[in-house]
């Protein structure tokens, strides 16, 4: 798997804390300074689907995904919640179509 990592705030006095005067980014704004992770990943789900086989068809998949990268991620400040490796993630899919042969 392969993640970006990008930065919520500027820290202007790197002592890794987001202070009253630095600026913060938003999505896009925080893209440009970011870099690849990768990771590896498992996920474990299970579900049911409708409908015909040959027609149209619709389900639902419940499960978690768990995802592990070589170097710890902050995604908080760390007084909020220490960096850490693995995450875990719950994983909600519903799908619907339909079949041509």
């Amino acid at each position: 798997m392969v993640g970006w990592l990008y930065p919520y705030f500027d820290d202007e006095n790197e002592n890794g804390l987001l202070d009253d005067s630095e600026p913060t980014y938003d999505v896009l704004s925080g893209l440009s300074g970011g870099s690849i992770r990768m990771a590896a990943s498992v996920s474990a789900s299970f579900g049911a689907r409708f409908g015909s086989i040959n027609q149209s068809g619709y389900g639902l998949r419940f499960g978690y995904q768990l995802t592990r990268y070589a170097r710890d991620i902050a995604l908080l400040e760390p007084q909020i919640k220490t960096p850490g490796r693995r995450f875990v993630t719950p994983v909600v899919t519903v799908y619907f179509g339909t079949v041509h042969n």
